[in-house]
Protein backbone atom coordinates (compact mmCIF):
# COMPACT_ATOMS: atom_id res chain seq x y z
CA UNK A 1 0.00 0.00 0.00
CA UNK A 2 1.30 3.82 -0.48
CA UNK A 3 2.94 5.16 2.58
CA UNK A 4 -0.17 7.57 2.97
CA UNK A 5 -2.46 4.78 3.63
CA UNK A 6 -0.02 2.89 6.16
CA UNK A 7 -0.22 4.31 9.62
CA UNK A 8 3.57 2.17 10.48
CA UNK A 9 4.66 3.83 7.38
CA UNK A 10 8.34 3.65 8.70
CA UNK A 11 8.41 -0.02 8.12
CA UNK A 12 10.53 0.88 4.66
CA UNK A 13 12.78 3.01 6.96
CA UNK A 14 13.12 0.74 9.39
CA UNK A 15 14.28 -1.80 6.79
CA UNK A 16 11.54 -4.62 7.17
CA UNK A 17 10.44 -3.81 3.36
CA UNK A 18 12.62 -4.53 0.34
CA UNK A 19 15.64 -5.55 2.12
CA UNK A 20 18.58 -7.24 0.37
CA UNK A 21 17.25 -10.57 1.59
CA UNK A 22 13.51 -10.07 0.51
CA UNK A 23 15.10 -9.60 -2.63
CA UNK A 24 16.99 -12.37 -3.41
CA UNK A 25 14.03 -14.82 -1.54
CA UNK A 26 11.93 -13.41 -4.70
CA UNK A 27 14.51 -14.10 -6.90
CA UNK A 28 14.95 -18.03 -5.72
CA UNK A 29 11.67 -18.21 -5.53
CA UNK A 30 11.11 -17.14 -9.20
CA UNK A 31 14.33 -19.75 -10.32
CA UNK A 32 12.87 -22.44 -7.96
CA UNK A 33 9.15 -22.29 -9.70
CA UNK A 34 10.08 -22.53 -13.20
CA UNK A 35 9.41 -25.79 -14.63
CA UNK A 36 11.07 -27.52 -17.86
CA UNK A 37 8.97 -29.36 -19.87
CA UNK A 38 10.55 -29.96 -22.97
CA UNK A 39 14.11 -30.32 -23.35
CA UNK A 40 15.59 -31.85 -26.92
CA UNK A 41 19.30 -32.77 -27.42
CA UNK A 42 20.49 -30.28 -25.27
CA UNK A 43 18.61 -27.87 -26.58
CA UNK A 44 18.92 -25.66 -23.09
CA UNK A 45 21.27 -24.39 -22.05
CA UNK A 46 22.04 -21.78 -25.07
CA UNK A 47 25.60 -21.99 -25.81
CA UNK A 48 27.56 -19.16 -26.92
CA UNK A 49 28.48 -18.98 -30.38
CA UNK A 50 31.91 -18.81 -32.46
CA UNK A 51 33.80 -19.09 -29.44
CA UNK A 52 37.50 -18.99 -31.13
CA UNK A 53 36.38 -15.10 -32.69
CA UNK A 54 34.60 -13.57 -29.11
CA UNK A 55 31.71 -13.22 -31.27
CA UNK A 56 28.68 -12.40 -28.60
CA UNK A 57 25.49 -14.55 -29.58
CA UNK A 58 22.51 -12.79 -30.57
CA UNK A 59 19.17 -14.02 -29.94
CA UNK A 60 16.13 -13.26 -31.07
CA UNK A 61 13.58 -12.55 -28.16
CA UNK A 62 10.05 -12.83 -29.29
CA UNK A 63 6.50 -12.85 -28.20
CA UNK A 64 3.57 -11.02 -26.71
CA UNK A 65 5.51 -11.52 -23.27
CA UNK A 66 9.01 -11.12 -24.01
CA UNK A 67 8.75 -7.56 -22.68
CA UNK A 68 6.18 -8.38 -19.59
CA UNK A 69 6.87 -6.16 -16.65
CA UNK A 70 3.37 -5.96 -14.57
CA UNK A 71 1.89 -9.06 -16.37
CA UNK A 72 5.17 -11.23 -14.22
CA UNK A 73 3.11 -10.44 -11.36
CA UNK A 74 -0.06 -11.90 -11.59
CA UNK A 75 -3.65 -10.04 -10.91
CA UNK A 76 -2.88 -9.60 -7.06
CA UNK A 77 0.20 -7.92 -5.63
CA UNK A 78 1.74 -5.03 -3.64
CA UNK A 79 3.97 -2.33 -5.38
CA UNK A 80 7.43 -4.00 -6.59
CA UNK A 81 10.58 -2.13 -6.10
CA UNK A 82 10.93 -2.56 -10.22
CA UNK A 83 10.67 -5.63 -12.71
CA UNK A 84 12.92 -7.62 -14.65
CA UNK A 85 11.29 -8.22 -18.11
CA UNK A 86 12.33 -11.35 -19.71
CA UNK A 87 14.35 -9.19 -22.30
CA UNK A 88 16.47 -7.28 -19.82
CA UNK A 89 16.75 -10.04 -18.60
CA UNK A 90 18.65 -12.23 -21.53
CA UNK A 91 20.16 -9.26 -22.60
CA UNK A 92 22.56 -9.31 -19.57
CA UNK A 93 23.72 -12.61 -21.47
CA UNK A 94 23.31 -11.86 -25.05
CA UNK A 95 22.84 -9.43 -27.95
CA UNK A 96 19.08 -9.29 -28.28
CA UNK A 97 16.91 -8.01 -30.81
CA UNK A 98 13.03 -8.14 -30.26
CA UNK A 99 9.33 -8.42 -31.82
CA UNK A 100 6.06 -8.16 -30.02
CA UNK A 101 4.70 -11.02 -32.37
CA UNK A 102 1.96 -9.03 -33.43
CA UNK A 103 3.34 -8.92 -36.86
CA UNK A 104 3.92 -12.84 -37.58
CA UNK A 105 5.62 -12.75 -40.80
CA UNK A 106 8.01 -9.71 -39.53
CA UNK A 107 8.60 -11.89 -36.65
CA UNK A 108 9.53 -14.97 -38.87
CA UNK A 109 12.18 -12.46 -40.67
CA UNK A 110 13.92 -11.70 -37.63
CA UNK A 111 15.07 -14.50 -37.35
CA UNK A 112 18.07 -13.91 -39.97
CA UNK A 113 19.45 -11.71 -36.94
CA UNK A 114 19.94 -14.40 -34.32
CA UNK A 115 21.85 -17.58 -33.12
CA UNK A 116 19.19 -18.65 -31.14
CA UNK A 117 15.56 -18.04 -30.60
CA UNK A 118 13.74 -17.35 -27.60
CA UNK A 119 9.36 -17.64 -27.82
CA UNK A 120 7.91 -15.41 -24.83
CA UNK A 121 4.37 -16.51 -24.89
CA UNK A 122 1.41 -17.09 -22.78
CA UNK A 123 -1.42 -15.37 -21.55
CA UNK A 124 -1.96 -11.87 -19.76
CA UNK A 125 -3.92 -11.89 -16.48
CA UNK A 126 -2.86 -7.93 -16.04
CA UNK A 127 -3.43 -6.65 -19.09
CA UNK A 128 -5.21 -3.44 -18.09
CA UNK A 129 -0.98 -2.37 -16.63
CA UNK A 130 0.36 -3.76 -20.14
CA UNK A 131 -1.83 -0.98 -22.38
CA UNK A 132 -4.96 -0.76 -24.19
CA UNK A 133 -4.01 -3.31 -26.50
CA UNK A 134 -1.85 -6.77 -25.70
CA UNK A 135 0.48 -8.09 -28.21
CA UNK A 136 -1.07 -11.02 -30.05
CA UNK A 137 -4.59 -10.63 -28.66
CA UNK A 138 -7.35 -8.34 -28.64
CA UNK A 139 -7.25 -7.40 -24.89
CA UNK A 140 -9.09 -4.22 -23.83
CA UNK A 141 -7.98 -1.72 -21.53
CA UNK A 142 -9.09 -3.97 -17.98
CA UNK A 143 -9.86 -7.26 -19.46
CA UNK A 144 -7.25 -10.08 -19.41
CA UNK A 145 -6.90 -13.67 -20.44
CA UNK A 146 -7.23 -15.12 -16.79
CA UNK A 147 -7.54 -13.32 -13.11
CA UNK A 148 -9.54 -13.57 -10.28
CA UNK A 149 -13.07 -13.38 -11.38
CA UNK A 150 -11.98 -14.01 -14.77
CA UNK A 151 -12.23 -17.42 -16.03
CA UNK A 152 -11.10 -18.75 -19.45
CA UNK A 153 -13.09 -21.24 -21.51
CA UNK A 154 -10.09 -22.32 -23.27
CA UNK A 155 -6.91 -24.12 -23.02
CA UNK A 156 -5.45 -22.83 -26.47
CA UNK A 157 -3.25 -19.83 -26.59
CA UNK A 158 -5.44 -16.69 -27.56
CA UNK A 159 -4.52 -14.56 -30.66
CA UNK A 160 -1.91 -15.59 -33.17
CA UNK A 161 0.46 -17.04 -30.77
CA UNK A 162 -0.11 -20.95 -32.23
CA UNK A 163 0.66 -19.82 -35.67
CA UNK A 164 3.48 -17.15 -34.42
CA UNK A 165 5.19 -20.22 -32.88
CA UNK A 166 4.83 -22.53 -35.84
CA UNK A 167 6.03 -19.71 -38.43
CA UNK A 168 9.40 -18.67 -36.29
CA UNK A 169 10.20 -21.97 -35.53
CA UNK A 170 10.06 -23.08 -38.93
CA UNK A 171 12.16 -20.32 -39.90
CA UNK A 172 14.75 -21.11 -37.40
CA UNK A 173 15.04 -24.58 -38.68
CA UNK A 174 16.07 -23.60 -42.16
CA UNK A 175 18.95 -21.78 -39.82
CA UNK A 176 19.01 -24.92 -37.65
CA UNK A 177 19.05 -22.48 -34.62
CA UNK A 178 18.05 -23.27 -31.43
CA UNK A 179 14.05 -22.41 -30.63
CA UNK A 180 13.19 -22.42 -26.66
CA UNK A 181 9.65 -21.73 -25.77
CA UNK A 182 8.76 -20.02 -22.63
CA UNK A 183 5.44 -19.89 -21.70
CA UNK A 184 3.97 -17.45 -18.94
CA UNK A 185 0.37 -18.42 -17.26
CA UNK A 186 -1.10 -19.09 -13.85
CA UNK A 187 -3.11 -22.16 -15.50
CA UNK A 188 -1.89 -24.82 -17.86
CA UNK A 189 -2.50 -24.35 -21.07
CA UNK A 190 -2.81 -26.93 -24.78
CA UNK A 191 0.61 -26.40 -25.90
CA UNK A 192 0.35 -29.78 -27.76
CA UNK A 193 0.88 -28.79 -30.91
CA UNK A 194 4.94 -27.38 -29.99
CA UNK A 195 5.35 -30.24 -27.69
CA UNK A 196 5.00 -32.54 -30.78
CA UNK A 197 7.25 -30.01 -32.92
CA UNK A 198 10.40 -31.01 -34.04
CA UNK A 199 11.34 -27.14 -34.40
CA UNK A 200 10.26 -26.49 -30.72
CA UNK A 201 14.09 -27.63 -28.97
CA UNK A 202 12.91 -26.47 -25.39
CA UNK A 203 9.69 -25.71 -23.51
CA UNK A 204 10.07 -23.83 -20.10
CA UNK A 205 6.68 -22.76 -17.96
CA UNK A 206 7.60 -19.61 -15.80
CA UNK A 207 4.30 -19.19 -14.18
CA UNK A 208 3.89 -15.50 -13.34
CA UNK A 209 7.05 -14.63 -11.67
CA UNK A 210 7.30 -11.51 -10.03
CA UNK A 211 9.55 -8.87 -10.11
CA UNK A 212 12.88 -11.19 -11.15
CA UNK A 213 11.39 -13.00 -13.19
CA UNK A 214 13.49 -11.74 -15.97
CA UNK A 215 16.82 -12.92 -14.80
CA UNK A 216 14.94 -15.91 -13.31
CA UNK A 217 14.18 -17.07 -17.27
CA UNK A 218 17.39 -16.04 -18.35
CA UNK A 219 19.50 -17.59 -15.80
CA UNK A 220 17.83 -20.91 -16.47
CA UNK A 221 18.14 -20.63 -20.78
CA UNK A 222 21.88 -20.09 -20.42
CA UNK A 223 22.24 -22.36 -17.90
CA UNK A 224 23.36 -20.30 -14.75
CA UNK A 225 20.73 -21.90 -12.94
CA UNK A 226 19.67 -25.45 -13.06
CA UNK A 227 15.49 -26.21 -13.32
CA UNK A 228 13.89 -28.04 -10.49
CA UNK A 229 10.22 -26.96 -10.68
CA UNK A 230 7.33 -29.48 -10.78
CA UNK A 231 4.50 -28.88 -12.43
CA UNK A 232 1.71 -28.60 -9.66
CA UNK A 233 -1.25 -29.68 -11.82
CA UNK A 234 -2.64 -31.77 -14.41
CA UNK A 235 -2.02 -30.43 -17.91
CA UNK A 236 -4.71 -31.19 -20.04
CA UNK A 237 -5.76 -30.98 -23.88
CA UNK A 238 -8.11 -28.68 -25.50
CA UNK A 239 -10.84 -31.69 -25.55
CA UNK A 240 -10.65 -31.58 -22.00
CA UNK A 241 -13.19 -28.72 -21.92
CA UNK A 242 -15.36 -30.19 -24.29
CA UNK A 243 -15.73 -32.93 -21.92
CA UNK A 244 -16.75 -31.81 -18.85
CA UNK A 245 -18.49 -28.60 -17.52
CA UNK A 246 -16.74 -26.26 -15.53
CA UNK A 247 -19.61 -26.32 -12.93
CA UNK A 248 -19.53 -29.97 -13.17
CA UNK A 249 -17.77 -30.62 -9.62
CA UNK A 250 -16.93 -33.92 -9.73
CA UNK A 251 -13.49 -35.23 -9.33
CA UNK A 252 -13.96 -39.08 -10.40
CA UNK A 253 -14.79 -40.23 -13.97
CA UNK A 254 -18.78 -40.23 -14.84
CA UNK A 255 -19.61 -42.06 -17.69
CA UNK A 256 -23.35 -40.95 -17.68
CA UNK A 257 -21.99 -37.24 -18.00
CA UNK A 258 -18.85 -37.95 -19.90
CA UNK A 259 -16.74 -36.40 -16.97
CA UNK A 260 -13.05 -38.18 -17.65
CA UNK A 261 -12.15 -37.23 -13.96
CA UNK A 262 -9.61 -34.72 -13.00
CA UNK A 263 -5.93 -34.33 -11.59
CA UNK A 264 -3.47 -36.98 -11.20
CA UNK A 265 -5.73 -39.83 -9.61
CA UNK A 266 -8.97 -39.46 -11.27
CA UNK A 267 -8.40 -38.49 -14.67
CA UNK A 268 -8.83 -41.54 -17.49
CA UNK A 269 -7.76 -39.66 -20.58
CA UNK A 270 -3.76 -38.81 -21.65
CA UNK A 271 -2.49 -36.14 -20.25
CA UNK A 272 -0.34 -33.37 -22.29
CA UNK A 273 1.79 -33.38 -18.95
CA UNK A 274 1.66 -35.43 -15.50
CA UNK A 275 1.57 -33.72 -12.21
CA UNK A 276 4.93 -33.58 -11.06
CA UNK A 277 6.33 -33.55 -14.36
CA UNK A 278 9.51 -31.49 -14.69
CA UNK A 279 13.10 -32.02 -16.13
CA UNK A 280 16.67 -30.75 -15.37
CA UNK A 281 19.96 -30.25 -17.01
CA UNK A 282 21.58 -33.00 -15.37
CA UNK A 283 20.07 -36.99 -14.74
CA UNK A 284 19.01 -38.48 -11.12
CA UNK A 285 18.88 -42.02 -10.23
CA UNK A 286 16.33 -42.84 -7.25
CA UNK A 287 16.43 -45.91 -5.03
CA UNK A 288 13.13 -46.61 -2.96
CA UNK A 289 12.71 -49.02 -0.02
CA UNK A 290 10.83 -49.37 3.17
CA UNK A 291 12.59 -48.72 6.37
CA UNK A 292 12.37 -51.84 8.99
CA UNK A 293 9.36 -53.00 7.60
CA UNK A 294 6.33 -55.24 8.97
CA UNK A 295 3.14 -56.40 8.07
CA UNK A 296 0.46 -55.60 10.25
CA UNK A 297 -3.68 -56.04 10.69
CA UNK A 298 -5.74 -54.15 9.26
CA UNK A 299 -7.11 -53.10 12.64
CA UNK A 300 -3.81 -51.32 13.90
CA UNK A 301 -3.77 -48.48 10.59
CA UNK A 302 -6.39 -45.64 10.69
CA UNK A 303 -7.33 -43.14 8.47
CA UNK A 304 -9.20 -39.45 9.69
CA UNK A 305 -9.94 -41.99 12.78
CA UNK A 306 -11.58 -44.66 10.88
CA UNK A 307 -9.76 -47.89 10.02
CA UNK A 308 -8.98 -48.55 6.60
CA UNK A 309 -11.06 -51.65 4.28
CA UNK A 310 -9.13 -54.81 4.59
CA UNK A 311 -8.46 -54.58 0.80
CA UNK A 312 -6.86 -51.14 1.34
CA UNK A 313 -3.94 -52.82 3.65
CA UNK A 314 -3.45 -55.78 2.05
CA UNK A 315 0.24 -55.94 1.97
CA UNK A 316 0.99 -52.49 2.88
CA UNK A 317 4.18 -52.51 5.05
CA UNK A 318 4.77 -50.30 8.02
CA UNK A 319 7.68 -49.05 9.89
CA UNK A 320 7.37 -50.29 13.42
CA UNK A 321 9.79 -47.31 15.11
CA UNK A 322 7.12 -45.21 13.57
CA UNK A 323 3.79 -46.98 13.28
CA UNK A 324 1.13 -44.18 14.64
CA UNK A 325 -2.51 -43.79 13.57
CA UNK A 326 -1.11 -41.14 11.49
CA UNK A 327 1.91 -43.00 9.50
CA UNK A 328 1.27 -45.64 7.29
CA UNK A 329 4.44 -45.91 5.46
CA UNK A 330 7.92 -44.90 6.19
CA UNK A 331 10.14 -45.02 2.81
CA UNK A 332 13.89 -44.04 2.49
CA UNK A 333 14.98 -42.62 -0.54
CA UNK A 334 18.50 -42.60 -2.41
CA UNK A 335 18.81 -39.80 -4.65
CA UNK A 336 22.12 -39.70 -7.01
CA UNK A 337 23.07 -36.97 -9.42
CA UNK A 338 24.63 -39.06 -12.30
CA UNK A 339 24.64 -36.50 -14.65
CA UNK A 340 27.13 -33.13 -15.43
CA UNK A 341 25.39 -30.17 -13.36
CA UNK A 342 24.73 -29.62 -10.46
CA UNK A 343 20.98 -29.53 -9.63
CA UNK A 344 18.20 -29.90 -7.06
CA UNK A 345 15.22 -32.82 -7.53
CA UNK A 346 11.87 -32.59 -5.63
CA UNK A 347 11.25 -36.53 -4.84
CA UNK A 348 7.54 -36.61 -5.13
CA UNK A 349 5.65 -40.40 -4.21
CA UNK A 350 2.16 -41.55 -4.76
Amino acid sequence: DPASKVPWATWDEAGYVNTPAAQQLASEAASQSIVLLKNVARTLPLKAVGAATRKAMTVAVIGRNANATSNMQGNYFGTAPFLISPIAGISKHAKTVYSDGVDTEAAAKLVAEADAVVLVVGLLSDCSLEGKRAPGAACALGKSDEAEGHDRTSLLLPGNQDALIADVASAASKKKIPVALVVMSGGQLDISEHEANPHVGAIVWCGYPGQSGGAAIADILFGHTNPSGSLTLTWYKEEFTQQVKATDMGMRPDKTTGNPGRSYRFFTGEPLYRFGHGLSFTAFEHTLRTVGSATVESSAIEAAGRPLPADRVAGMTLSLSMLSKTTVLSLECNTTNVGDYDGAKPILIF
